[in-house]
């Protein structure tokens, strides 16, 4: 069986270049036209290893991409991204000039096969993208922002939920990309989310980084 990343918000491949040696195949997904027509240049020559999708992952039929004209890192479907940030005031974005298609992780998965791995850095939108998963139990990461407490104690609870059933929770702080949590750094959804309140502080708008999910 083949083993396949869903990279979700691929920017030009960072996660990818890290970690395509563990994959038979990777599914770059990101909702910046610009980033994948980059990404489909790059990896041309393994074009059967190395699939661009230009969607927004969603748990909308339809939404607005707001895509930065400061830093190609930070472009976002969340609204709250753009308004309340870390990078609010110090950075512009500007609504995508083309309309970009939702597609939901289920529908992802419906159309590539069970992942064995999926790693979501949608900035400030992973909420909406988890909500977009009902089927497979596949390893995940998913991006935080302590600004943005709220919606990642959301993700964690929705994950821990009936049908997706998560059980095991670590928390990594900042971007390495072939970062593994520690077996003994997994704890539940509860003392996980005990943990975040007592150690994020959303007014500070500085603390971010990975968590990882397991079943």
């Amino acid at each position: 069986m083949q083993r396949i990343l869903f990279d979700i918000g691929a920017n030009t491949g960072q996660y990818t270049d890290a970690n395509a040696d563990k994959y038979d195949q990777v599914i770059l997904v990101d909702a910046n036209p610009a980033l994948c027509e980059v990404l489909r240049k790059k990896y041309q020559s393994q074009k059967s290893k190395y699939i661009v999708e230009n969607v927004l992952v969603s748990n909308e039929t339809s939404a607005t991409f707001y895509v930065s004209s400061t830093a190609d890192t930070i472009s976002t479907a969340a609204v709250r991204w753009v308004t309340d940030s870390r990078f609010t005031g110090s950075q512009k974005w500007v609504p995508s000039a083309q309309p970009i298609p939702c597609m939901s992780l289920d529908a992802l998965i419906a159309k590539y096969g069970i992942p064995a791995y999926i790693k979501i850095d949608v900035e400030g939108y992973e909420y909406n993208v988890l909500r977009s998963l009902t089927v497979g139990g596949a390893p995940l990461a998913f991006e935080w922002a302590e600004e943005l407490l709220d919606e990642v104690v959301l993700s964690v609870q929705y994950l821990a939920e009936v049908p997706l059933r998560y059980t095991r929770f670590a928390v990594q702080m900042e971007d390495a990309y072939r970062h593994e949590p520690d077996p003994k750094a997994y704890m539940n959804a509860v003392e996980l989310i005990t943990y975040l309140q007592k150690t994020l502080r959303p007014a500070r708008k500085s603390l971010w980084g990975m968590i990882h999910c397991r079943g």
